[in-house]
This record gives structure tokens, C-alpha cells and sequence, in this order.
């Protein structure tokens, strides 16, 4: 039996297909008029249900208008899908949305740099391309450096890339090795943070890579070197001829004199003649003053921190400070035990160059304010350059496309 209730019910349902049926007549005739890029018989089709349709609203035929409506719905939807879209308009505004897409990753999470010199070899070579995660260190206004919110700090061994605090325009790309509140030493080309050595184990075989310093492509030798920073493992760069000389300051002055001592007299060298020679063979011992790994270099406090040059900058000046790690040792008697130390100031992190004794980096102009960094380097996406033997300026390595940066 039928309830009141269910009377009502479908009565208001009824009324409900009535209105849509309605409405759906209109728009079903302007959509026959406008007629888009449907077919012939897709037109005839939309014509003869809206015919049947208005029939079925005259004689309140309800089964009939829920039957036609489905049909007549998806041809106005498809006509005016398409109405007014040329295929000028639609190849233009699927390359403006996929253009602001593009600003947008770029402005908040995904950057695209290209590698310029060779201070970061190994771990990236002169035009190696990298994406960069923005959004790792924090989300930020596009073309400021305010941080809307900070996600973490960076961490040691990260390789970042920033805006060189001394050259407003420029990018850099380096390694973190120190962090706020972390002491930073080189001597000897060995660093050390808060008074440890940063492990370095000589990798075998031939070191080469390809530089562009004499304003074409040359093949430079160096000497390999697996660091261990952190827990994070990576290959710097030094000079080729550092094995030696790293050598010479493990086995320390008193060996090396008395070496080169004995090597003299075994040649006939007179004792006087030997110790002639003293000064040229202190210059030769790693611990001498004036080398390219020495950091800090002094303890004057008009020069000992690292700073931009005044030419760069007018208000340049010292960031961070120098304090003492040992005595500075007796100068006959050199040594390359730490000396030192720079302590990392708040609010920065202490940025170097995997290849070593070519970078230009925070020994130089201090250290890089938190709010300059972009990123940090993801992979490399596109490698142009020399590779195997081949100098191809434009040539591309397959083999670095699609690495991860460590």
C-alpha cells in the first residue's frame, strides 16, 4: 500500500525532472544552433531528443523525460566543451598553463642551475645541469629572501646553492662542512671541524678533469681523495702532487730534515753546505706559511676572519671569529697540527669546494647567511662537455644524466 509519505515524495521528484527537463530545453537548443564540432548525425541525434523531450514535458510523460535526459545532458556538455576552443586557442592555453606551472615550481619548489667552473669537481662538472629542491630548507617569497616557514637547517655535507654573500647577482654552488657554532681549521690542506680531522682515504688510479681556466678546454691532473663527513661519503679533489706532500707532513719535520739530511751527506754534501739549505727545505714542508689550504691564516684581527674584498663590497667586514687551538709552533721546527679556529657565527654555515685547491669559497669571503641559501642540488638532468678523451665543448656525457648529487 501506498503511504502518504511515498505520495509526497514522488511527487516532489516529479517536479524536480519537470524543471531539469525545462532548463535542459533551452540549453539543448542553443547548444543544436552553436552546434561546435559535433558531427552531422550527433546534431540530428540532439535535435530529435530535444523534439522527443518536449513532447514528453506537454503530456507530463515522466519515465520518458528521465530516459531522455542522460543523452541530451552529454551532448550540451560536449558542445560546450568545445564551443569558442580553436586549435590556436587550445595549443595557447595548454602552453600558458604549462608555462605558470613551470614559474610556479620555479618560484617555490623546483629550480634548474647550470654548473660554470670547476670548483665543485668532482662531485659536478663545468656544464653538468642540476635540479634544485627549494622547498627543503623552508618556503619563501619569490625574489626576496623572506621565509615564509623553515623546514630544517642545512646540514653538513650538503651540497647547496646560495647567493654569494659579496655578489648579490650571483649563485654559487659548495658543500657545507660547518654549521653555526662548529670551529673550522685547515692545515696542510687537512680540515678539521671542532678538533677532529675530516677523514681522507687517496683513491687509486690516474686524477684528470677537464677545466676551462686557460679559456679553452684542458685536461688538469689532481689527486683523488674519498672524504667522510657526517656519515656522508663523497671524492674531492687536490693537487696532483699532494700525495707526496701529505707524505712529507705525516712523517713531520724532524724525519723530513733528518731524511734530506742523510740524502746530502750520501752525496758528498758537507755539513756546512747541508745546513745552508735548511731555509729552502722549511719551504718545502706543507706546514709553511702562505698555503692554498692554510685556514685560518692569521690571528691579526684586522684580517684573520674571512670577509668580502672592499672592492666588492663598501661595507665589507669580518664575520665570525678567530680563536687559538694550540701554540703557534716553533718556526724550526714546523708542524701541521692544528693552530687556529674559526667558529661559525649564528645564523650561517661554512661553505668549501669539493676541488679543493680551486674554489673560491668561504676561506676567502666568509661564511653564507642562512637566508641566501636556494637549495639544495637533487641530480643532474643535462651533462654538455669533454668526456673520454674527447674535446666536444657541446658534446653530451650520458653517463652523469639522471645521478643524484652527493
Amino acid at each position: 500500500m501506498t503511504t502518504a509519505a511515498g505520495v509526497r515524495a514522488s511527487a516532489s521528484l516529479d517536479r524536480r525532472v519537470r524543471r531539469e527537463a525545462k532548463g535542459l530545453l533551452r540549453d539543448g537548443a542553443k547548444a543544436a544552433r552553436r552546434g561546435g564540432r559535433i558531427t552531422a548525425e550527433e546534431r540530428a541525434a540532439l535535435q530529435r531528443h530535444l523534439t522527443e523531450l518536449e513532447q514528453a514535458v506537454d503530456k507530463s510523460d515522466y519515465p520518458a523525460m528521465r530516459r531522455l535526459l542522460p543523452p541530451i545532458d552529454a551532448a550540451v556538455d560536449k558542445v560546450a566543451a568545445q564551443v569558442g576552443k580553436s586549435p590556436v586557442f587550445e595549443y595557447g592555453y595548454s602552453i600558458g598553463t604549462a608555462l605558470v606551472i613551470a614559474l610556479f615550481l620555479r618560484a617555490f619548489s623546483v629550480e634548474a642551475f647550470r654548473i660554470p667552473s670547476a670548483s665543485m669537481i668532482p662531485t659536478m662538472q663545468i656544464g653538468d645541469f642540476i635540479f634544485v629542491n627549494k622547498l627543503i630548507y623552508g618556503l619563501r617569497m619569490p625574489f626576496s629572501d623572506y621565509k615564509l616557514f623553515a623546514v630544517r637547517k642545512p646540514r653538513r655535507g650538503e651540497v647547496i646553492v646560495f647567493r654569494q654573500p659579496c655578489m648579490d647577482d650571483t649563485d654559487f654552488i659548495k658543500r657545507v662542512v660547518a654549521v653555526a657554532g662548529d670551529k673550522v681549521e685547515l692545515r696542510c690542506n687537512a680540515l678539521y671541524i671542532n678538533g677532529q680531522q675530516v677523514p681522507e682515504t687517496l683513491e687509486p688510479g690516474t686524477c684528470t678533469y677537464w677545466d676551462t681556466k686557460s679559456g679553452q678546454w684542458t685536461e688538469q691532473p689532481c689527486s683523488a681523495y674519498r672524504e667522510t663527513l657526517d656519515g656522508k661519503h663523497f671524492t674531492i679533489h687536490h693537487a696532483f702532487d699532494w700525495p707526496r706532500e701529505a707524505a712529507i707532513a705525516a712523517q713531520g719535520w724532524p724525519a723530513f730534515w733528518r731524511e734530506h739530511q742523510a740524502r746530502r751527506m750520501a752525496e758528498g754534501a758537507t755539513a756546512e753546505t747541508i745546513e745552508l739549505e735548511r731555509a729552502a727545505m722549511l719551504d718545502e714542508f706543507p706546514a709553511a706559511q702562505g698555503r692554498t689550504g692554510e685556514f685560518p691564516n692569521s690571528h691579526d684581527p684586522a684580517n684573520a676572519a674571512p670577509r668580502c674584498p672592499e672592492a666588492r663590497r663598501v661595507e665589507a667586514r669580518s664575520i665570525g671569529k678567530i680563536e687559538r687551538t694550540a701554540p703557534e709552533p716553533d718556526p724550526q721546527n714546523p708542524t701541521c697540527g692544528p693552530r687556529l679556529h674559526y667558529v661559525v657565527p649564528p645564523g650561517y654555515v661554512f661553505a668549501m669546494g669539493d676541488n679543493r685547491d680551486d674554489s673560491n669559497d668561504s676561506r676567502a669571503w666568509g661564511p653564507v647567511p642562512v637566508e641566501n641559501i636556494k637549495g639544495k642540488a637533487m641530480f643532474i638532468w643535462l651533462s654538455l662537455g669533454p668526456h673520454g678523451g674527447w674535446v666536444r665543448p657541446f658534446g653530451m656525457r650520458w653517463d652523469r644524466i639522471g645521478n643524484l648529487v652527493h
